[in-house]
């Protein structure tokens, strides 16, 4: 039976049948018109606001689609406007029209199981007017819309924002955004270091970790265990989660209580066929109706890119078992652990999705990243008055790693991290006044959930984020603005209570001046700015009413870095400056006593000649330093000779002096923030993804072992 003979058939049974108004020509036409036209999606659907899904809801919404294929096919037919070819993502048909096949249906059904979304179970709160909860999925997209059109002249050419975010290619450089720790992990009752933290009690993840017992390392898309035991260095086995390309990229883990948690960024790169507008198409002097590519080719280069968490459970190192894991869409971005739940942050433009969404997509949400394969319910979608990068934040118990507890995300134009033990903050600098404000938001964390509670602005912008700090549940923000119609810089400090409401402030601190560094003490702060020198503040916070700058010491150069040193001093990490010039002259450690905030003052200070870099200045995982261990370590390099290099260095503190107990010179000085310092009782272990060398710590630092990861 030839084709025409199936039209003919299917008109004559369809005679008499009733078209319902929604189908008629026009209708369909007009519907088709409404946007381009998508494979593998059906566009129509009825016309419920907000789509609500059960179980059951998701046969029936099969069925109706079904049932509206069929329907729309014979109500063409019957009407006489031709029949209608379902595309094949810009595949012709024998017949000129678009034929669907298996793949078509897969990938339809694959859009169907994802709108299956249930709303959060704890209602989400607004973050004040910074951050406010979508209503619908199209609530999201027109957001995406308003953004798109601050970037978009009239030829519809993209700004660089824009242009960017197409590419798919998100990068956050570690120089880009400078992150220094607000709080010391306390490890007086350890013998052996754990990784350098931002807040005490909020572990962060590392590519080197140990437990006191072994040592965990990513070497070549594995982890390398090995056996630290008995004070020797043996092969303990390894953790290969099996990559699927080599693209794929093992980021850090966590190591805890007997699990290990790893990170992995995954790439899928696959051909997507083009997509296809309803469009007219000129034809001599008449025009008629068809199909055209939105490009040339009828394919293109796509690539996906998620976060994957493998769980291991590692009770017997040896023999390391995998309990579950979580993906997630997007590119890594950061992470935490508070006791046995982990918050996973990842980061992914909206705009291109958004740009290719069908109807159907638009009103579910499909064009939306994923957490474990499902959606976000539009309900824990936090829009802004502008940005269109998606910061995805999911979290899950350890000891159930399949389970997501919650999840969500925070539409933003780009904002750093601040988590303490019980709340997320997220900060921006707003531009868009005279003066540069900050603008805070805050999510409540508890127990694995994740709930806005409120936003404020305080005046200038946090150059470091040790400069912002959580006590007791209340705020304190140092940052460094500028005076009226952009006059002179000048520092300031902010105290808010729980709400975010302000409490009292220092202000005009250190005119001419910015923050370096900072850090917090309880109920007293400590900040570094820089001129010529480098003076140390002190501020009282006792009174959150009443903060009062009660101390202050000037000393040559300037410090990047400030780790507590026992209850009574400050150890600072810099450079040293020539006090008429600038000029820098090597790296430079300074004890402070601390121990008076109102008559502060320099101990000693070592500068190391010659270093002109050291990671530790921008990356507080690259410092290990602890009192009880008498230790202070991290990596430098310099040009001395005709070529640069870099070397490893340990110092102690000797009451009054610093001593250098280990130089050791590292084979790659352009990899020199990749070496981690490990000590475990009479040990101390030099690793990076390549070997992992011993020292005798009672022994004057004498290498020991020697241990190729490779």
């Amino acid at each position: 039976m030839t084709e025409q003979e199936v039209l003919k058939k299917i008109k004559e049974s369809a005679e008499g049948v009733e078209i319902p108004v929604k189908l008629g020509p026009e209708e369909i036409r007009s519907m088709l018109n409404r946007k381009a036209v998508q494979t593998p999606s059906f566009c129509w659907q009825e016309e419920a606001a907000d789509h609500k899904d059960t179980s059951n809801g998701k046969k029936q919404r099969i069925l109706k689609y079904s049932a509206a294929a069929a329907v729309l096919l014979l109500a063409v037919s019957v009407s006489g406007a031709g029949m209608f070819h379902l595309k094949q993502n810009g595949r012709p048909s024998a017949d000129g029209g678009y034929a669907l096949n298996q793949y078509q249906n897969t990938e339809m059904q694959d859009v169907i199981d994802r709108t299956d979304v249930k709303p959060a179970q704890t209602p989400k709160q607004d973050a004040g007017e910074l951050y406010t909860v979508a209503k619908s999925y199209e609530d999201v997209y027109q957001s995406l819309e308003q953004e798109r059109e601050r970037y978009y002249d009239r030829d519809g050419m993209a700004g660089n924002a824009v242009a960017e975010e197409e590419t798919g290619s998100v990068e956050f450089s570690s120089s880009a955004v400078k992150f220094m720790t607000d709080a010391a992990s306390d490890e007086s009752t350890l013998d052996y270091s754990k990784t350098n933290l931002q807040t005490e009690g909020v572990d962060e993840s590392d590519f080197i970790k140990t437990n006191g017992a072994y040592i965990f390392t990513v070497s070549g898309g594995k982890i390398i265990i090995t056996d630290v035991r008995s004070g020797n260095m043996e092969s303990a086995g390894e953790i290969d989660p099996g990559l699927n390309s080599a693209a794929d990229n093992v980021l850090e883990m966590y190591v805890d209580d007997g699990h290990l948690t790893l990170i992995v960024q995954r790439n899928d790169t696959y051909l997507q066929e083009n997509q296809l507008y309803e469009v007219d198409i000129p034809n001599g002097g008449s025009k008629r109706s068809g199909m055209l590519p939105v490009e040339d080719c009828a394919y293109r280069i796509e690539s996906k890119n998620s976060t994957v968490i493998y769980t291991y459970d590692i009770s017997n190192p040896q023999a390391p078992r995998l309990t579950g894991k979580t993906e997630q869409d997007g590119f890594y971005r950061t992470s935490r652990k508070i006791g046995d739940i982990v918050y996973l942050f990842t980061e992914q433009g909206l705009f291109g999705a958004a740009n290719r969404a069908t109807d159907m997509e638009r009103t579910e949400g499909c064009f939306l990243p994923l957490v474990n394969g499902e959606q976000i319910s539009y309900d824990s979608i936090y829009l802004p008055k502008q940005g269109s990068e998606g910061l995805i934040v999911s979290s899950f118990d350890v000891n159930k790693p399949e389970t997501v507890i919650d999840k969500t995300m925070i539409v933003n134009d780009f904002v750093n991290i601040y988590v303490s033990t019980d709340a997320l903050y997220l900060y921006h600098n707003d531009y868009s006044a005279e003066q540069i404000k900050t603008q805070i938001a805050k999510f409540l964390l508890k127990d694995g959930v994740i709930n806005a509670s409120g936003a404020t602005s305080v005046n200038g912008e946090i150059l470091d984020t040790f400069a912002i700090n959580e006590y007791s549940g209340k705020l304190r923000v140092l940052t460094t603005g500028r005076e009226e119609n952009g006059g002179t810089e000048t520092n300031n400090l902010y105290l808010l209570n729980e709400a975010l409401e302000l409490t009292g402030s220092v202000t005009g601190i250190a005119r001419g001046e910015r923050i370096y560094a900072a850090r917090y003490f309880g109920d007293t702060a400590y900040f570094i700015t820089y001129r010529n020198t480098d003076p140390l503040f002190a501020v009282d916070l006792s009174d959150e009413k009443n903060p009062k700058l009660s101390g202050e010491l000037k000393v040559t150069g300037f410090s990047e870095y400030l780790h507590p040193w026992g209850e009574d001093k400050l150890l600072g990490i810099g450079y040293e400056t020539n006090p008429e010039t600038g000029e820098q002259m090597g790296i430079k450690l300074i004890m402070f006593d601390i121990s008076n905030p109102a008559e502060l003052k320099e101990i000693s200070s070592l500068v190391i000649q010659n270093a002109e870099y050291s990671p530790a200045l921008y990356d507080y995982k690259c410092v290990t330093a602890e009192k009880n261990a008498n230790i202070a370590a991290f990596a430098v390099y310099d040009y001395d000779a005709r070529e640069a290099k870099a070397s490893y260095l340990v110092f102690s503190w000797e009451g009054d002096h610093f001593e250098n107990r280990l130089t050791t010179a590292l084979g790659d000085w352009n990899r020199s923030e990749d070496y981690r310092g490990i000590y475990i009782r009479d040990r101390f272990y030099l690793a990076n993804s390549e070997e992992i060398v011993s020292f005798d710590r009672t022994d004057g630092y004498r290498e020991l072992q020697k241990l190729s990861l490779e």
